[in-house]
């Protein structure tokens, strides 16, 4: 798991996977035992376990507004690890 340096500062805990690294760009969002995975481009939450509908307002727009950060970090993250081919 390697933390997002270069988001504020605040009760939100954003990571990613290294067994992540084959999936389109997310993050994984962390807070008082609540937890959601959100795909940073596209801005959809692919679940969410306990966080409530103002708080995932409030994750979605951090992401929104730090998107190309979050990106850099991935693609600095994720860099060794070749994307899935489909099997011919």
């Amino acid at each position: 798991m390697a933390k997002i340096k270069g988001l504020p500062s605040s009760q939100y805990h954003f990571s990613f996977y290294s067994t992540d690294c084959r999936e389109p760009i997310h993050v994984h969002v962390k807070a008082q035992g609540k937890e959601a995975k959100i795909w940073v481009t596209t801005q959809e939450i692919a679940f969410n376990k306990g966080f409530r509908g103002h708080e995932l307002t409030e994750i979605l727009r951090i992401i929104a507004e730090h998107e190309s950060v979050i990106q850099a970090e991935w693609e600095a993250f994720c860099k060794p690890t070749p994307p899935i081919s489909p099997t011919l």
